[in-house]
């Protein structure tokens, strides 16, 4: 597997659950560090 993203850092916002964890997801299998920024909503 080619880890094209080793050394790189990516930023996901929103990345807790859908589109953005599925991000998060491939970010990491390609070899990126990644920081993650979400919020839980207000009940």
């Amino acid at each position: 597997m080619q880890r094209r993203l080793a050394g790189k850092t990516a930023v996901v916002t929103g990345g807790a659950n859908g589109i953005g964890r599925a991000c998060c997801e491939r970010l990491a299998v390609e070899g990126a560090n990644i920081v993650i920024a979400d919020i839980a909503a207000a009940d």
